[in-house]
């Protein structure tokens, strides 16, 4: 029985997996033209087709294949398409347009489901130049692969020049805020405290795939203050909006620990001390792609203070942190 139960779950899990797995053979129709000059045209289905080549959900079937049923002429409606789809064994096709208002060009674009020939998916992208067109392209193809509206498909690497414009201003690489917490000593470390407020003013710097931060901590208690100064290195595993991420750090610690002389004796010395430290955790980054981010963040010190009980200090701090960016001075990148 207990077998059985194993088979059941591995095949639930493959299922999904095969399902996510599976690439589509998909047809690319030319784009109807409508106001694009000729360089313009070719620049942007250059890019599209380019995009949809280096897709890992599609299998583009070549240009070159269709012209022998099309002769090179537009197809503009959904019935010849479909048709000239299975005559290519095509799973599914992707029909659109190119409309220019301005500088600002306006795409529409639909996923056709060659088999049942109904409009599986469409959406309708703006872009403020030409310039842009590369990104817009990029988050195209992955609203086509998952079926999602454009703005659901954004990642740091792939902000529109009208978002870092409007209202969803993603231009920033650089952040500033403020963590509070909880700082909890382990075996009698730092004076035998049990919990220390925690507050942590912070910078983070961002580059493509690693987040740097300057930590500037004060942890407290009645009796204990310790002041520290932390960089840390934050490995982000995701690019979107909700990133889970690893963080290694060290830095320099100092402690204070108050001394009170018991009623009718003299009062001994306070104790203080300083060294090196290190930190280690996890944690959440949200509304990354934003200007501004929520933080939540479990993180271990090590400090080397060598006090009179106690050879060294550690403990375990868990923080809530918001950070926001002055958008008038910042840019993302990692474009």
């Amino acid at each position: 029985m207990k077998g059985r139960f194993i088979i059941l779950v591995c095949f639930l899990i493959l299922i999904p997996i095969s399902v996510c797995a599976r690439t589509y053979k998909v047809v690319l129709f030319q784009f109807e033209n409508l106001g694009l000059n000729n360089k313009e045209f070719n620049i942007a289905n250059h890019l599209l087709r380019d995009e949809l080549e280096n897709s890992k959900r599609f299998d583009l079937i070549p240009n070159s294949k269709l012209k022998q049923f099309t002769s090179g002429k537009q197809v503009s409606d959904k019935s010849t398409a479909v048709k000239y789809s299975r005559l290519l064994n095509a799973d599914k096709c992707i029909m659109g347009s190119f409309l220019k208002l301005g500088d600002k060009i306006v795409i529409r674009f639909k996923l056709i489901d060659v088999l049942s020939g109904e409009v599986e998916f469409n959406d309708e992208v703006e872009s403020k130049s030409v310039s842009d067109l590369n990104v817009v392209f990029a988050r195209i193809v992955r609203g086509l692969e998952v079926k999602k509206p454009f703005e659901s498909t954004a990642t740091v690497d792939t902000v529109t020049l009208d978002e870092r414009t409007l209202s969803r201003k993603r231009e920033s690489f650089f952040t500033y805020g403020m963590r509070w917490g909880f700082f909890y000593p382990r075996e009698d470390s730092y004076g035998g405290e049990d919990r220390m407020l925690f507050f942590i003013p912070s910078i983070q710097f961002e580059v493509p795939k690693l987040i740097t931060k300057f930590d500037f901590g004060f942890a407290m208690s009645l009796e204990v203050l310790e002041y520290s100064m932390d960089i840390c290195f934050m490995f982000p595993f995701t690019r979107s909006d909700i990133c889970p991420y690893l963080s290694l750090g060290m830095g320099v610690h100092f402690l204070f620990i108050k001394s009170d002389a018991p009623p009718g004796e003299t009062r001994i010395e306070d104790i203080t001390g300083s060294g090196f430290a290190l930190n280690g955790g996890w944690g959440m980054l949200f509304f990354r792609t934003y200007n501004f981010r929520i933080l939540f963040d479990v993180k271990g010190y090590y400090s080397f203070i060598d006090l009179a009980d106690k050879a060294n200090q550690y403990g375990v701090a868990f923080t809530l942190g918001f950070y926001f960016n002055n958008k008038s001075k910042q840019r993302r990148v990692g474009k």
